[in-house]
C-alpha cells in the first residue's frame, strides 16, 4: 500500500506593487539612514539617531498618505508638511556630520538624495496647484463666469 505523498507546489511570489518614484526613492534613502543610525555610538543612537530615523520614517508615512487623499487643499497641506520634514532631515544630517557620525561622502550622498526628493516633491506640489487652478476655472465656467 503506497501512501499518498502530498504534492508541494512551488509558490510563485508576486512582485510587490510598483511604488511611485518619490516614494521608492525615499524608501531606499530611509533604509540607508537606518543602516547609518545603527552604527552611531550608543549614547547618540537612542537619542539623536532615533530622532533622525523616526523623521525619515514619518516622511514615508506622509508620502503614503499623500498618495491616497484626494487632490486639493488637504493633499497640499500634507505635501507642505513633507517639505518641512525633508528640510528638518537635511539639517539633522548636517548635524550628524558635525558630530562626526557620518563622513563627508555620506553627507554628500544624503544631500543629493534629499535634493532629488525635494525636486520631485516640488513637481508634485506644482501639479497640484495646476489642478486646483484648472478646477476653479472649470467651476467658474460652469457658473457662467469668464476668467480670461
Amino acid at each position: 500500500m503506497e501512501l499518498n505523498k502530498p504534492e508541494f507546489k512551488q509558490e510563485v511570489r508576486e512582485q510587490p506593487p510598483e511604488l511611485p518614484p518619490l516614494l521608492e526613492k525615499h524608501q531606499e534613502f530611509t533604509v540607508w539612514v537606518l543602516a547609518k543610525v545603527r552604527k552611531f555610538p550608543k549614547d547618540l543612537r537612542y537619542s539623536f539617531g532615533s530622532h533622525l530615523a523616526q523623521n525619515s520614517l514619518f516622511i514615508m508615512d506622509l508620502l503614503t498618505e499623500a498618495l491616497y487623499i484626494g487632490k486639493g487643499g488637504k493633499r497640499n497641506a500634507v505635501l507642505q508638511n513633507i517639505s518641512i520634514r525633508i528640510e528638518q532631515l537635511r539639517i539633522q544630517l548636517r548635524m550628524a556630520y558635525s558630530l562626526k557620525l557620518i563622513n563627508g561622502g555620506a553627507l554628500h550622498y544624503a544631500v543629493s538624495c534629499i535634493k532629488a526628493e525635494g525636486s520631485m516633491l516640488g513637481g508634485w506640489m506644482k501639479a497640484g496647484r495646476r489642478y486646483a487652478g484648472s478646477e476653479s476655472e472649470q467651476m467658474s465656467n460652469k457658473a457662467g463666469h469668464y476668467n480670461g
